[in-house]
């Protein structure tokens, strides 16, 4: 007759403490990898969408502007970008979107909606440190009256190396800067 083999009691418990001390080195990196990701695909994001908006002024040799928008319909964000924003051909150069969203305004000589992105999940923050609500680009690419802005972005539990800078030069060239989070 054959005796029944499996884990005694002692075994199991020695695996389960392993595995905990384990869990419990492994939490704090796993934390840090996530908001990692999270900071970089939103960097991406908001960088694709400033140029996005230089190559679209370029390239229809228009004016355009990125605001910051809650709705979509207008530029009503203020500084506060995390709620999204929006590109358009700014016919008027004067930074606020006076299209009509019901009417082909591409056609009828209004500004012209180009591209729009949603907020920014998981209680990430991005705030223009000057206190901008938009940056409007010229036919060259430049900025528009060479205005400072740089949008700050942040995440919750946010540590050192983690706070991201995206700031525009006059010619419209961005650049991104790391630096730790207050």
């Amino acid at each position: 007759m054959q005796q029944a083999r499996g884990f005694t009691l002692l075994e199991l418990i020695i695996t389960m403490v392993i595995l905990v001390i384990i869990a419990f080195y492994a939490a704090p990196s796993f934390d840090r990898l996530m908001r990692q990701t999270t900071i970089d695909s939103n960097t991406t994001k908001i960088r694709n969408a400033l140029n996005y908006a230089r190559s679209e002024a370029v390239n229809l040799g228009a004016t355009v502007t990125v605001c910051s928008s809650t709705n979509f319909l207008d530029c009503n964000g203020d500084e506060d970008w995390e709620s999204g924003w929006m590109v358009f051909i700014d016919r008027d150069a004067g930074a606020d979107f006076d299209g009509d969203p019901a009417t082909n305004p591409c056609v009828t000589g209004m500004d012209c909606l180009l591209r729009q992105w949603d907020p920014l999940l998981n209680g990430v923050a991005l705030v223009e440190i000057h206190d901008e609500s938009s940056v409007t680009y010229t036919e060259q690419g430049a900025v528009l009256n060479a205005k400072d802005f740089s949008l700050q972005l942040t995440v919750p539990g946010c540590g050192a190396d983690e706070l991201r800078t995206l700031s525009l030069n006059a010619i419209g060239r961005l650049e991104v800067s790391t630096g730790d989070c207050p």
